[in-house]
Order: structure tokens, then sequence, then C-alpha cells
């Protein structure tokens, strides 16, 4: 194979100094010739069309899961150099396996059946079934019993419903300025303050039309609740809580019914789902001393979310409240001091569950996400939350955060032509990718690559430098991964000596990847190096010829050639149904803890620099993120198991993280910021939205939002990537909602 490199003068830079001179550098632009189209009918294949027989129902991630457990454990395999596997943060971001040494841990998958079958079949194959919606059963199971579960005739898909993870939280990066105690700057906020200059009201300070959220239920998923703090007591010292399941909490189980109470059964005939429910009456009792309600929140994060949704400010009063103050609160834990367990689904249908029976409307937050996904919403946890919510389900409402992995490269697209005479573009241009072995790991990473299942496509992989992809006389591999009458194919470059290994390799590669409805999956495990990858149309079969590469694990990667800002946001984000958030700037400073003023040098009303950006799917043509929220820096309770002086988490609890800059001055608030926090601020302006009218369902609730939402200026034309459908507007958006319909008599 041979690369032709053009050099040609292609652009200029121009740098402003701060003297007000101007360093002019002219530079070259590499045009880089793609490799020679490979000869598809000399490619080697699996021969099944959607894999090895034994996995072929196995969605990628389960498939790899299944092949590392099945070599020998967590061992991996000792004879390649090349490991496609996932390590031990891996295994627990995506699915949950804490301990990575149990040679056949559990994971959570759901299980698409053909027909409406009894659950008894998966039972007997060793499935904990929890919870049925439609054709799709959930539950969990053993990773080497996956192939019993497949071997079933009714099943037609296996699925991982996969872990999350909340995004990471800002670090302190310099000591807090001191000020005058009496002192207040224009653009905080703190209690007990004795002189407050006049202030430009911040974008959580709207009209809101007397609506409190009363009536409301607003629903959390996350790392769970101080149930004690005052934010959430009402005026008598009664809590606003209505309920607390703890999946991490077995005080249930162990006390033998005597703390708390059982968790919720979703099936007949279904198992026992983990942790502790604490009632109403529970944390009431608890607050006088009188009963025992063991849940915490270790890392901070759910008591924050809660508050910015639903806080009332405690004794800090309206300067620290939450959008929606008279709202309930229902809450999930599911999550303590790592990511979120696939066990949230199950929470978020407890809740719908429960306001349902309560005949009261209900917004459920989710503040988290994850990236081994197509982020097309074709996710099995995200076709759950659509059945939950969306056009036709009055009074039921979820916002999830779109993520906070704006600043990475972790993207990157291309597209290619069919091959036919005259077609210039059968090869996309390339793309590039680094995989440094410091973020890495020895082993490197996986990346996924999602191309349309109407085309006939491929892809070449060139190691570009040393990797580990030589062969036997030390010269670099390439090779090309196709797809063609239905079966994926492999082929290297003509002349390759290639080691004994490399043939196992490429073959565990295809039985990796998977076929679908509507997308293809490639995933390809790749060694620390720097890769060049081209798409391109295998034949003249091709309708799209788009294609995205994605980097799961989104530090360990960073793309160059081909790298795109859209298409980042995470999932469970893209679920079609759900109200997507992303973030802008709105506070700049606040009082902190130790008589200083925490100050950042940001434009207010700008997008958040994090801010993971979306766009248009082609897939089915919805545009996310919906809409962007206040959300940098945002003043919540702080949970006192995470405060500064906390060990929970390993030193890593949300104060502790973020060092005394960030813990107001009261000493029981923190400031915090991400699409975290943008998320739960819109769950509170839609529970205002459903007080005024609790028969909105989620279409009817996002073209409100989409309608008032502000345009121009630094959000621009809409939609766009960044802002979604523009910067929410929360008093238009009340305004605008409608009264509900009277009831003909």
């Amino acid at each position: 194979m041979k690369l032709t490199i053009k050099l040609t003068t292609a652009f200029i830079l121009i740098f402003a100094l701060t003297s007000g001179q101007f360093l002019i550098i002219s530079a070259q632009q590499t045009q880089i010739t793609p490799p020679k189209y490979p000869n598809i009918a000399l490619g080697r294949g699996s021969g099944s069309k959607s894999g090895s027989s034994e996995t072929e129902k196995l969605t990628p991630e389960l498939r790899m899961l299944y092949a590392q457990y099945r070599k020998s454990g967590a061992k991996g395999n000792s004879e390649s150099p090349v490991e496609i596997k996932f390590n031990d943060e891996q295994l627990k971001e995506v699915f949950g396996i804490k301990d990575a040494g149990n040679a056949n841990p559990m994971v959570a998958v759901a299980v698409t059946m053909n027909a409406n079958t009894d659950i008894s079949a998966l039972k007997n194959a060793g499935m904990k079934v929890f919870m049925r919606q439609g054709k799709t059963i959930y539950g969990q199971a053993s990773v080497l019993s996956l192939a019993k579960i497949a071997g079933d005739k009714t099943v037609s898909q296996i699925a991982a419903t996969k872990s999350a993870k909340a995004p990471d939280l800002p670090k302190e990066t310099a000591p807090p300025m001191k000020i005058p105690s009496n002192s207040k700057g224009a653009n905080s906020d703190a209690p007990n303050q004795t002189i407050a200059p006049k202030k430009t009201p911040l974008a959580n300070e709207f009209n809101k039309a007397a609506m409190t959220g009363k009536g409301v239920i607003v629903g959390v998923i996350d790392s769970g609740i101080d149930w004690r703090h005052k934010d959430f007591l009402k005026p008598d010292g009664t809590s606003r809580i209505i309920a607390i399941w703890d999946l991490f909490d077995d005080s249930f189980a162990q006390s033998g019914g005597k703390i708390g109470t059982s968790p919720p059964s979703l099936i007949d005939g279904g198992d026992a789902l983990p942790g502790t429910i604490y009632t109403n009456a529970n944390i009431n009792a608890a607050l006088k001393g009188k009963s025992t309600v063991n849940t915490v929140d270790n890392q901070g994060h759910g008591t924050a979310t809660a508050g910015t949704a639903a806080g009332n400010g405690g004794s800090a009063g309206a300067s620290f409240a939450g959008v929606a103050p008279e709202a309930d609160l229902i809450i999930v834990k599911a999550s303590d001091c790592g990511g979120f367990v696939d066990a949230y689904i199950f929470g978020a249908k407890w809740m719908v569950n429960t306001a349902n029976e309560m005949k009261r409307p209900i917004v459920v937050n989710q503040s988290f996400g994850g990236h081994f996904t197509a982020h097309n919403g074709t996710e099995q946890e995200e076709i759950f939350l659509n059945s939950l919510t969306g056009k036709g389900i009055p009074g039921v409402i979820f916002t999830v955060s779109a993520g906070n992995e704006g600043q990475y490269s972790m993207h990157a697209a291309g597209q290619f032509g069919p091959r036919r005479a005259g077609q210039a573009d059968v090869s996309s241009k390339p793309l590039s990718v680094t995989i440094p072995a410091d973020r890495a790991g020895k082993d490197g990473t996986v990346l996924l690559g999602v191309f349309d299942s109407r085309d006939e496509w491929g892809a070449i992989i060139q190691p570009v430098g040393a990797t580990v992809f030589t062969d036997k006389d030390g010269k670099p591999i390439s090779f090309s991964l196709f797809k063609v009458d239905g079966e994926l194919r492999y082929l290297l470059d003509e002349g390759v000596n290639k080691p004994d290994w490399f043939d196992a390799y490429l073959v565990e590669v295809l039985s990796n990847s998977k076929f679908g409805d509507k997308n293809d999956t490639l995933a390809i495990g790749l060694p620390p190096g720097a890769y060049r990858i081209w798409g391109f149309g295998a034949t003249d079969k091709v309708t799209s010829g788009n294609f995205d590469f994605y980097a799961p694990n989104f530090r360990a990667v960073d793309f160059g050639m081909g790298t795109t800002k859209t298409g980042m946001v995470g999932s469970p984000g893209n679920a079609s149904n759900v109200i997507t958030v992303a973030a802008y700037n709105f506070r700049s400073s606040w009082l902190n803890t130790v008589g200083g003023e925490t100050r950042f040098n940001f434009a207010i009303g700008e997008i958040a620099d994090y801010s993971s950006p979306g766009g248009k799917r082609a897939i089915d043509g919805v545009y996310k993120p919906d809409i962007a929220a206040p959300a940098n820096y945002t003043i919540s309770p702080l949970s006192q198991t995470a405060n500064l002086d906390s060990q929970s988490c390993q030193g890593e609890s949300m104060a502790a993280s973020l060092g005394k800059s960030f813990v107001t001055a009261d000493g029981t608030h923190i400031a915090w910021n991400g699409t975290s926090a943008a998320s739960p601020f819109t769950a509170g302006v839609i529970a205002l939205m459903l007080q005024k009218n609790p028969n909105l369902d989620a279409e009817q609730v996002r073209q409100i939002l989409i309608k008032t939402a502000k345009k121009g200026g630094s959000v621009g034309a809409v939609p766009n990537p960044n802002w979604g459908y523009g910067m929410l507007d929360a008093a238009a958006a009340l305004q605008a909602t409608p009264l509900p319909k009277r009831a003909v008599k």
C-alpha cells in the first residue's frame, strides 16, 4: 500500500499578540490519498450474516463481554498482544460490574421476545426477571449464561441495559479571593449580608406567576438525598419527600422487615429487586428520632440535583431556593460513589407507577449518561424511556442531561459514495485518531463505528507509526473490514507476512460487531498508537454513505482529522421522548464559606464550554439537545454526608472534591455546574407548567419550550448543536402554558 502526500499552501494562521501586533504564520496542509481499494472478492468472513451462532442475538457490547469472560474469566487472551476487552473502570461504568475478578459476574439485560411468552423459560436459564414492557423483559443474568438464554427460540435479541455515569465535577483552580465580610458583589448570591447593592437578576430569578410546583411530583434518580436538609422540609418540620428507594441499602432484608419497607414488585412472578424503600411516614418518624432511615447521599450529587429542581432554600430563604419549592419529591438512589447502576430504569418505572396511583403529574430528572452507544436513540434504555413518556401520555415528563464532554474529541464522521463507474468519492476523507498509552492503558481501547444499515460499507484501518500491528517483517499492517451480501468480512494488504494471532483478532472484531435494523455497529479494539481510518462504499449499494466513529472511553482517545463537535449527547439523553438539556453560563461569582468571593472569568449568557453538542440525527430527524438551561454556576443544597470534612467516596464527595471556594457562606449549600444542573432546573420549570396544566404530555411541553425559547444573539440561529432550539425562557414558557380544558358535562 502506498500513500501519496501532496503539500500545498492551504491556510494562514493569524495570532493577535497582547502588544496589539499580529504574528502571521503560513502553514502547509497535508493531503492524503486513500489506500488501495480492497478486492472484496478476496475477503474472509465468519460465514454468518450476524456473527458467530453462539452470540448472534447479543448486541456488540454483550458479545465483547461474553468473549472476554469466556476466554479465561477476567484475565483476557494472553496469546495475542491485542486484547479486545473492557478494563476494570469500563466494566464498572458500562455494566456495573464492580468485582472484575469475578469469573462470571451478573449483568443487566433486556431480552426481546418474538412473542408474548411467559418468563419461565428465561428463569430456567438462570435469568433474574424484574420487569416487562411489551415484548421486552428486563432483568439480570450471569455473563456466561447469555449464550444459553440466546438459545431459546423465542428470544430475538439480548441487549445490555447499560449503567451510566454522572459527569465529572469541576475542580478548584485557585484560592478564594478575600473581600470585606459586609460587602456583596454585583453577581453574587448570599444570605444575611448587611450591604446588598442592586444587581442584575440571574437567569434562575424569573416571574413564576405564583406557581410553586404544589401538587406536582419531582422524581430524581441520582446518588440519593440528604433527607434531613432543611431545603426539603415543610414549615412544620415534616418532610416533602414521598419516598426514597435506595438500591444499595439492604436494611429491610437485614432487619427482617423492621427498617423501611420492601422494594417494589414490577412483574407477577418476578424476582426480588434490591434495596429498601423509606416512606414519608418512615422519614418523618426518623426526623423525630422515633425510627431508623439508613439511606445517605455520600457523593452529594443527588442532593444538589433535587435542590436545584425543588429545594425551598431552607434557612437561606429564597436566595438558594430551587425552581419548584413546594413540589413533592420521590427519590431513587441509583448511584453511590461511582456510576449509576442499570437498575435506574426500574426506579423510573416505579416513580411513574407511584405518581399514577396518586393521580398526580410527575417530572423525572436523570442527570447522567454514557457513550457506549450509537448516539441515535436506539439503545434499549432509551427505547424503554420512550415507552414511559411521550405524546398521548399526560402528566409524565423526563428531563435528561446532555453531558459534559464538549471539550473532548471523542467523535469523528465522514461520508463515502457507492462503488461505481465515475464515482469520485468511493472512499471518504481520512479520519485520524491517537490512542495514548498513558490514558488508554497497555490494552488500548474500543472504537465504535456506526454505519447506515441500508449501505454495503467498509472501513480501512491504517496504523501510523509504531504499534503492535506489524507483520513478521516489521512492516505496519493495514486491514479492511466490509459488509457485503449481509456478511461482515476482512482483508489484509497483499503480501503481508501476518503474525499468527492476527486472523484470530480480526475474527473477534467481526464477531463483536452487529447488523441492525437502522444502523450497523463495528466494535474495533485498537492498541495504543496512531491510526487513520477511511470509510468506503463496498459495492454500488450505498443509500446514505454517512458513518461515525465514537470513543466510548472519551478520555483515552483524541480524534484529529474528521473530528466533529456534533452527535456527542450521552445516552439515555438520546431518547426521542425525553427533554434533553444543555448548559449555559449564568452566575460567575458567590460568597464562599471562608469569607472570600469565588469568581470566574466567563461570559454570562454563553453556552458552557463543557456542554455536549448534539445535532439532527440522520436516522430519524430528531434534534438533540432540546434546550439549554442555566447551570454555570448553580447553588444548591449540600449533603452533610458529602461536606468539606467528609471522607466518603474516598475523599471525592462533592464538597471535598470541589473545595472551600465552592461551599457558600452559610455552609449548607454548594456552587456547582454541568448539564447535571441544567437538567433539574428545566425539570423544576416543567413542574410549574404541570401545576398550571397537569394534563400536558412530553411533546406539548417540548413544543412550548421550543416556541418560547430565546433565539439570536449568543444563541444564533436554531436549532443548532450547542443550544438545541434555544435558551430556556422559564417565564415565557410558564405564561404560554395553557390552562387545562374543562370537561364537557
